[in-house]
């Protein structure tokens, strides 16, 4: 997979698990009475988009991403593709957008 897109599929992924992170950490105050208050406290501060998130913050987030694409990958039920580097012949271009030759899908999930 290609830099660019590997990268990109890591930020989506890491900002579903952020946004999973948020939804379960509240639900669990709501319920867990018991919970610290320093861990509340650091809990509530982070209760912000992945966007706002520190680095080091998403980089929490990204290391569960990496492992959960390392696993797609390896199941051998979900394929990683690249850019296309096609020529049209067409147009007369490479990687031409109006006859989808570019981009090519970030991933293409395989059935039974």
């Amino acid at each position: 997979m290609k830099k660019e897109l590997e990268e990109t599929l890591v930020e989506q992924i890491s900002n579903l698990i952020h946004e999973e992170w948020v939804e379960c950490s509240k639900n669990l105050t709501s319920k867990e009475h018991h919970l610290s208050a320093g861990r509340l406290e650091r809990w509530r501060k982070l209760w912000i988009p992945y966007s706002e998130l520190s680095e080091e913050s998403k980089e929490q987030d990204r290391v569960w991403a990496r492992k959960i694409i390392k696993q797609l990958e390896s199941s051998g039920h979900v394929t990683f593709y690249q850019y296309s580097d096609s020529w049209c012949e067409e147009h007369d271009v490479q990687d031409c957008e109006c006859c989808f030759h570019y981009p090519k899908p970030l991933f293409a999930v395989e059935s039974d």
